[in-house]
């Protein structure tokens, strides 16, 4: 109960704000996250200067998914797909392929170690970045922005050594397909750089290092929150929907005496409400709404008398999630047209 007080406390803060913007987040969605290690093999960065971001490989590397995480893959060099925890084809390549639960801003982070090896002067520093590209090409397209320089500058008497732990960065997805996300750097060389790569190799001696991703969306204040899968119940396991509908004659609150009926406002799971003859009508629900057949009430008025007796009758035939029939009588048992309020409930 404290976590729905919360949840609720959050969404009024947002309505009261009237900065309700972007995709809407479902209670079950709210914990998905990536949590993920990457690691086998120390990747090279090489020897040689880099004036463009470019990815990071080695043949040796994999990635493995931990409890909780949502589903990983390892991204694949060159124009390979990405396959699953190791390449296919191509080598590995450091960084992580996910598929986002909704369009949104997301939060990517990876960290490393960096190890460089040099002789007297000589540098190796090396820019590191989070890129979003295509899963089979290493075109750029949105960067992280954010840049962290590592690296050693050795002089004739100068160390000057920089050693960050944590690159991330902030992306933008603008629907919930599959992503890409790659470790890339850019660096300056010069000298003699004996030794140049990122350490991951699990060695037993070294404390089982390896590189950890992670990967979460970043929730908002002004984002909407939706309540899915929230109330349960023995009969409804995998969570409860609700759709209302009102309905009547030409204007609200007159009798329906005419098919179809006029639907005055609704949640947007009724497709019609058709009348049969006096006092007998069928409630229409579009496909795919409910799993199962719903449960459903109704309360009618009828302006000629001074009391209407609603029910639900059968089915058509039989028990269905699209359609069933309700009736309208007055007190003296005979049917006559009404206006009614529909609420069904159901999984």
């Amino acid at each position: 109960m404290r976590n729905l007080f919360l949840l609720l406390t959050l969404l009024l803060t947002s309505i009261n704000a009237h900065a309700i913007t972007g995709a809407a987040i479902s209670v079950d969605q709210a914990g998905w996250r990536v949590d993920a290690n990457i690691g086998g093999a120390n990747p090279s960065l090489g020897t040689s200067s880099i004036t463009d971001y470019t990815e990071i490989t080695d043949s040796s590397l994999d990635i493995v998914a931990l409890t909780g995480s949502a589903a990983v893959e390892i991204p694949c060099s060159s124009t390979n797909p990405s396959t699953g925890l190791v390449c296919g084809a191509g080598n590995e390549s450091v960084g992580v392929v996910f598929t986002p639960p909704t369009a949104g801003v997301y939060e990517a982070c990876i960290s490393f170690i960096h190890n460089t090896n040099l002789q007297a002067s000589s540098t190796a520093q090396a820019t590191f970045q989070l890129i979003e590209t295509p899963n089979n090409a290493q075109t750029i397209l949105q960067e992280g922005n954010h840049r962290q320089q590592s690296g050693i500058n050795i002089g004739a008497t100068t160390i000057n050594p920089e050693f960050p732990n944590t690159v991330c960065g902030v992306f933008t997805f603008s629907d919930a397909s599959k992503r890409t996300i790659r470790l890339m750097r850019e660096q300056a060389t010069s000298g003699t750089v004996t030794a140049h790569a990122l350490r991951a190799d699990r060695a037993a001696a070294n404390g089982q290092r390896d590189m950890k991703v992670t990967v979460r969306r970043r929730v908002e204040y002004s984002d909407a929150i939706k309540f899915t899968k929230l109330v349960t119940s023995p009969s409804y396991a995998n969570g409860l929907k609700m759709e209302t509908v009102q309905f009547g004659g030409a204007s609200e609150k007159s009798n329906c005496t005419s098919t179809p009926c006029t639907i005055y406002r609704q949640s947007g799971g009724f497709s019609s409400i058709t009348r049969s003859s006096t006092g007998r009508y069928i409630a229409n629900i579009s496909g795919g709404v409910f799993a199962s057949t719903p449960t459903c009430n109704v309360t009618c008025g009828q302006t000629s008398v001074s009391a209407t007796i609603a029910s639900i009758d059968n089915m058509p035939s039989g028990s269905s999630t699209t359609t069933f029939n309700l009736s309208t009588i007055n007190t003296a048992n005979t049917f006559v047209d009404a206006a009614c309020d529909l609420t069904c409930t159901g999984l």
